[in-house]
């Protein structure tokens, strides 16, 4: 097997072996808020409706003004339910979009903004990282699209959200953005946190292990996951770019459009060669 299929693999059973302790009991702690809602508000409507049909039955003579306030709360009960009701729906469509993402491995055109979206979503089932850590999400709408498997994109997200939960675990300020924006004919995919454990060293030894992934991230400690997720970035196509700027560190992903990649065309005579995304890159800024 491939060194790079067997990091594919890796991170697979990495995800699944994290679903009993980590990802269950945030499941079930979502999934139960809009469920409690459903049912306190299926209850109240259930008794709201026969105190009104009594009152009703009890006064024939009743108002126009006592049978519109009666119905007034029936509609709001209906309407609190089907709230609850779309959030139960969106949270089973996140998690069922998930373990489809996970094993969809066609090539295809993916969105790359709507796909972080639903792994951010995703994310929200890992408790610690939804109450604890500040997000801001920030993705261009409209981009162009990326070639390859939905399941290597998944797991690069992944892999790297898992890193930044693990760099951000006891500090004092938990912050991470992550953005989607087009940059030179490819779609940067960037994301920053308040970690702060990139070390010049630690980058470097990162960048120069993905030349040689024989040991598939043994011996990498805490970067395990960020070696991993930067691997199968790289045989997407994807340029790497890895920096510090005060106190926060910062990954960059430079993928090729899915137009442009390894496309050479004609255009008035002359051959137009597609744009190179590729580049490897430490940075450092105070």
């Amino acid at each position: 097997m491939k060194d790079i299929e067997r990091i594919r693999e890796e991170l697979k059973r990495d995800f699944t072996e994290t679903i009993a302790e980590e990802l269950i009991p945030g499941i079930l702690h979502n999934l139960a808020n809009p469920l409690n809602g459903i049912m306190g508000r299926t209850r109240l409507l259930q008794k709201r409706m026969a105190d009104h049909v009594r009152r009703v039955g009890a006064q024939p003579g009743a108002t126009a003004e006592d049978l519109a306030e009666g119905c007034q709360k029936v509609v709001r009960d209906i309407d609190a339910i089907a709230q609850e009701s779309d959030r139960l729906f969106q949270l089973f469509r996140g998690i069922s979009g998930k373990f489809y993402a996970i094993a969809s491995t066609g090539e295809e055109p993916i969105d790359l903004s709507r796909l972080v979206e639903a792994e951010m979503q995703f994310a929200d089932f890992y408790l610690d990282f939804k109450h604890e850590v500040t997000k801001r999400i920030q993705l261009k709408s409209g981009l162009p699209e990326v070639n390859g498997q939905v399941s290597d994109y998944s797991l690069i997200l992944t892999a790297l959200l898992r890193y930044v939960m693990d760099s951000l675990r006891g500090k004092p300020v938990k912050e991470f953005t992550i953005s989607t924006e087009l940059e030179d004919g490819c779609v940067l995919l960037s994301a920053e946190h308040s970690g702060g454990v990139l070390t010049e060293g630690k980058t470097r030894m990162l960048l120069d292990r993905l030349d040689d992934l024989t040991e598939t991230g043994a011996g990498l400690g805490p970067e395990k996951r960020l070696f991993q997720a930067l691997a199968v970035a790289k045989s997407c196509g994807a340029g790497i770019g890895i920096g510090t700027r005060a106190g926060f560190d910062r990954i960059s992903l430079r993928i090729p459009c899915a137009a442009a990649a390894g496309i050479a065309a004609k255009t008035n005579g002359k051959e137009r060669i597609a744009p190179d995304c590729s580049f490897r890159r430490i940075s450092t800024a105070d």
